[in-house]
């Protein structure tokens, strides 16, 4: 049995650091200065601006029992929210470097004084997709395929619900990818989507060597395109 108190009292010892860019942060900007100036765009095609947002379901550690596990954080059900700017390539195919934030259901723990402690999981994404679109332009709905790869910051946060209690936290840079299908109109998309984020780190919980992370998550997403010109 887990000595769930020790856990959380040990959760997160706080190590702040500066966020320094690592290589694959400066990766992605660059590749998005790059395509915002190659002017991929010709003048019969539309760059537009995506919104995007959804629900996510956790996998593995990142869902597994906070009470039961030795590495697990007891996420639940959350929610996406990002953008991405999609610059097409030929009629069919096109890229899009975007940005998307995700906040897992967080977990509350009540220990034996009564104090109530609670943990969250947050993932910040930033990452270059490409889509390939199926069919004639002129149809109204058209299934895609779309896959995407980069820089995934995930980050534990672990507080008292007091207000004056410290707030701790860790976050781990690790590299990630996803993969969608969905059906899309003129202006919306709708896709089903799966995630593939796997870290090993020694940061979320006090252990004696890098402990193996799935924060895979499976996840529903909407989007809104809205035109640049």
């Amino acid at each position: 049995m887990i000595d769930v108190e020790d856990k959380t009292r040990n959760l997160l010892v706080n190590r702040r650091k500066p966020l320094l860019l690592n290589k694959m942060q400066v990766l992605w900007v660059g590749s998005m200065l790059l395509l915002s100036s190659t002017g991929l765009a010709a003048d019969d095609f539309d760059s537009r601006v995506v919104l995007e947002g959804g629900l996510v379901w956790p996998q593995g550690e990142l869902s597994s029992d906070f009470d039961e596990s030795s590495l697990g954080l007891g996420a639940e059900a959350g929610y996406e929210i990002g953008f991405r700017f999609r610059l097409p390539v030929t009629r069919i195919f096109s890229i899009s470097p975007g940005f998307h934030f995700v906040d897992f259901k967080s977990h509350l723990f009540t220990h034996e004084d009564e104090q109530e402690y609670r943990t969250e999981a947050l993932s910040y994404r930033f990452t270059l997709e490409g889509m390939l679109k199926y069919g004639n332009q002129e149809r109204p709905i058209r299934p895609f395929l779309a896959v995407a790869a980069g820089l995934y910051r995930d980050r534990v946060v672990g507080f008292y619900d007091d207000p004056d209690a410290e707030e701790r936290s860790n976050s781990v840079n690790t590299f990630g990818y996803s993969a969608r299908l969905g059906l899309a109109t003129k202006n919306f998309e709708l896709s089903c989507v799966v995630h593939r984020n796997r870290v090993e780190t020694w940061h979320f919980f006090p252990t004696e060597s890098k402990e193996g992370y799935s924060w895979d998550n499976l996840g529903v997403r909407l989007g809104y395109l809205l035109p640049l010109k």
